[in-house]
This record gives structure tokens, sequence and C-alpha cells, in this order.
């Protein structure tokens, strides 16, 4: 699964290398080429187990990025604020998050929760994101199509 984009991808392994569930890899050094994306529905039991937890750890490992897209994240029309279709983030929520980031942008998950009524952003961005990779959504934030 791709890091920035959360694609679900094939891979040919190099000769030589060998790989644990969970690990992070550098394509360039130990993958010899991508065979394609894979469709979330087509994989096996135990992948589909692994993909919260792949999730999980990119987003805490990136904190940082994310924390950064709640400061920036803007309406995309009228109706519609990414940031109000996170899971926990109803109206008074939305309105809580934007009101403190035009006062002070957010430092980190703790920074949101402990000043907006958002309790736990991290775990909502995990969940929205599997949403996404599941094909669960009718729009897509985070995981590219």
């Amino acid at each position: 699964m791709g890091d920035m984009r959360f694609t679900i991808l094939e891979m040919l392994g190099k000769p030589g290398v060998t790989y644990t569930i969970g690990e992070s890899v550098d394509i360039e050094e130990s993958v010899d080429s991508v065979i394609g994306r894979l469709n979330y529905n087509n994989l096996s039991s135990v992948a589909t187990d692994e993909i919260p937890l792949a999730i999980q750890k990119i987003v805490e490992v990136c904190e940082d990025r994310f924390v950064q897209y709640v400061n920036s994240a803007v309406l995309v029309t009228a109706q519609f604020h990414p940031l109000g279709v996170m899971p926990g983030v109803g109206k008074a929520a939305l309105k809580s998050i934007l009101e403190r980031r035009d006062i002070k942008k957010f430092e980190s998950f703790k920074d949101i929760s402990t000043s907006t009524r958002w309790r736990n952003p991290a775990e909502s961005i995990i969940q929205r994101i599997h949403d996404e990779v599941r094909g669960n959504t009718s729009t897509y934030i985070f995981v590219r199509r």
C-alpha cells in the first residue's frame, strides 16, 4: 500500500530480498517491478486484515501531513467540506475546527482533540481512509481511485 495515496499495488520483489508483513518497502531498492494496482475486493482475507494496521502506521508516522491537511482543507462546494465527512465530525465539531484553526493552526492530533469538539482525529482519519480503500464512500479525499 502506498503511503501517499493509499494505492494497493502488486509488486515483484528483487531476488534475495525478504519481506515481512507490515514492513515499509522502498520500491527503488527492494522491488524489481510494479505489476499493477489491486482492488481491495480481490485481496485475501489475510491481506484485508492487515490493511487497517498499515493505514494506522502510515497515519501515525505521517501525523504532520494529516494535521496540515486539517489546517488547509477548504470548502469544495457550498454544501461540502471534506472535514465534514470524517467519522465523528458533525456540524458542531466542524464549526469548532474551522474557528480554532483560524485563530491558530493545529500542531498535532492531540492539539486538535483538546481544542475542538473532534475527539479522536487520528482514529477518525484512519477509519475514513479505510472506508475509501474499501470503496465504501462516494467521495475520495485520501485514496487515489
